[in-house]
């Protein structure tokens, strides 16, 4: 009976093992691009700042990331929009959150969006992140302007146009987690944060 057993389960081994899953593939963002060609923009808390981004593919972001610059921030939310006339940010679509317990060193910070929300290739959309009005720091974002040009730390376009171009917004101040309606505030056309959503 034993030998037998030892045999089942030499032959059985691995028959229950979970399937590994595929490498997650980038939807919203440019992980390709330099950022270090560009600054880290500070930010207080309760100010949210949001990139535009096409989709590359249609699918549903499983999370989302950040290339964080570092602040004082202990909290830091991660947020997906949909997009108002190729102009600003409009509905929430979901969020999460990254609250380590202490001070948020940089580097590459990702959340888990738990409804899957899907994305439509082709279609603009916005990621935002977030250090909220009761943190006791405010938190740095890296941003490149003219990304495909020459990259920098100074303005580009003077216009936003989400569907040819790229663009980052301010929201107003005194947020706590990210609006479910974004309400715009400062525009910086041809401004692209290291924000990315993946499948």
């Amino acid at each position: 009976m034993v030998k037998w057993f030892a045999l089942a389960t030499a032959l059985c081994a691995g028959c229950l093992a979970t399937p590994s899953r595929p490498a997650p593939r980038e939807l919203l963002g440019f992980d390709d691009f330099d950022y270090t060609l560009g600054c880290i923009d500070p930010h207080p808390q309760g100010t949210a700042e949001a990139s535009s981004f096409v989709a590359q593919r249609t699918g549903s972001v499983t999370s989302l990331a950040i290339d964080y610059g570092g602040g004082g921030a202990s909290t830091l939310m991660l947020a997906l929009y949909s997009d108002a006339d190729h102009q600003h940010p409009h509905a929430l679509l979901d969020y999460g959150t990254y609250a380590p317990g202490s001070v948020i060193a940089q580097g590459r910070i990702a959340v888990e969006l738990a409804s899957r929300p899907s994305l439509a290739a082709g279609t603009p959309y916005w990621i935002a992140a977030l250090c909220p009005e009761s943190d006791t720091g405010g938190c740095g974002f890296r941003y490149l302007y003219s990304p495909t040009g020459s990259p920098n730390c100074s303005g580009g376009q003077t216009t936003c146009d989400t569907s040819t171009g790229f663009c980052t917004e301010h929201s107003i101040e005194g947020q706590s987690v990210p609006p479910a309606q974004w309400v715009p505030d400062q525009v910086f056309p041809d401004a692209v944060n290291a924000f990315f959503a993946f499948d």
